[in-house]
């Protein structure tokens, strides 16, 4: 997952880079939307967002489940 992410960036950051060079009075926002079209980097932080989140309520209910059984 993480070199999957790791391309992702990579390829965001050149994308971003040759939209500034070929459109260099580009607003952010232009910018911004252009390029969310043609990366897929904010569905892969989304992916990664939400596994982080699953993780954190799965490692929450098995300390429950842990402290239930201790008693």
């Amino acid at each position: 997952m993480n070199l999957l992410l790791n391309h992702h960036l990579a390829q965001h950051e050149y994308l971003r880079g040759r939209l500034r060079t070929e459109f260099p009075d580009a607003d952010e926002e232009t910018l911004c939307d252009t390029l969310e079209g043609l990366s897929s980097l904010p569905e892969m932080l989304a992916c990664v967002l939400r596994s982080y989140l699953d993780d954190l309520a799965l490692a929450a209910a098995l300390g429950i489940r842990i402290s239930d059984m201790e008693l």
